[in-house]
């Protein structure tokens, strides 16, 4: 299954700040649109938030049949404890979804999944799982599963919106299973913009690793005993292919001349953590 459940809650960014009047906190829904399409994300703003300060800002995109809520309550643990506590906005996209039958498919498009690209070589073997074609796809190929649509703008433009509503300082990203790898590669795309990407489980791609073009923090953690794709095999038991993670970090010391890759393991907590 490419569905993760895992809780992210020790993995918070790490960043400070000086604001602390305390006045309220709440999070609503803001409806947008992007290529013609109906969208929206959830917005936190954490107590004692009054905008009359610079305030960081953190984007948490939820994985393959995920939901926004989902990611801030079931799968973090209530993610906007931490916005409370270290002060600052979360946001929570959801990505387009559709149902195959009975089943939920969600997920965003990182542009590794969504349509066949030939100068790259497809991410899945030829017996691997056929996951179900999103509606904006035309011509998929048999290892499709994510939508074919501009989600790296469609973030871009949330940003935008964000910024002119609100005094961000810093904006860092975070996701788990292909959010991360959708996180990874927004920051990648449009590095920018950030000062921080967290990774959590969400392997790139077989031949779709990126590095921004300029120096960003990432932080890359997989688990040792994950069933769905391991942070050290490239094949994972759907038959589709995944950069192995120190691949991954090893081409962002290569290219930034990073003195230095801490990797730690920690058994105990079957996770591997790669900076």
């Amino acid at each position: 299954m490419r569905i993760h459940s895992f809780y992210l809650s020790y993995f918070l960014l790490i960043f400070s700040t000086s604001l602390s009047v305390d006045t309220f906190a709440q999070m609503f829904r803001v409806n947008t649109e992007h290529e013609d399409r109906d969208r929206h994300y959830l917005l936190y703003l954490p107590t004692g938030f009054t905008n009359q300060s610079s305030i960081d800002l953190v984007i948490g995109f939820h994985g393959y049949g995920g939901t926004a809520s989902g990611l801030e309550r079931e799968v973090t643990g209530n993610f906007n404890q931490f916005a409370d506590k270290y002060n600052f906005i979360a946001l929570y996209p959801q990505s387009v979804y559709f149902f195959d039958e009975d089943q939920y498919i969600s997920t965003f498009n990182d542009t590794s999944a969504s349509k066949s690209i030939e100068s790259k070589p497809l991410i899945c073997t030829k017996k691997a799982h056929k996951y179900p074609k999103f509606p904006s796809c035309k011509n998929p190929n048999r290892c499709s599963y994510q939508p074919c649509i501009d989600d790296l703008g469609f973030i871009k433009n949330i940003i935008e919106e964000v910024k002119a509503k609100y005094s961000i300082k810093n904006i860092y990203v975070f996701g788990n299973s292909t959010g991360g790898m959708f996180a990874q590669r927004f920051g990648c795309t449009y590095p920018e913009l950030i000062k921080g990407i967290m990774n959590v489980i969400g392997m790139q791609a077989l031949g779709f690793s990126c590095t921004p073009n300029k120096p960003v923090n990432f932080t890359i953690y997989g688990a040792l005993e994950d069933t769905s794709i391991s942070p050290v095999k490239s094949e994972a038991p759907d038959g589709y292919l995944y950069e192995p993670m120190k691949t991954i970090s090893d081409r962002w010391v290569e290219k930034f001349g990073c003195t230095e890759s801490r990797e730690v393991r920690r058994r105990n907590k079957e996770t591997l953590l790669s900076q």
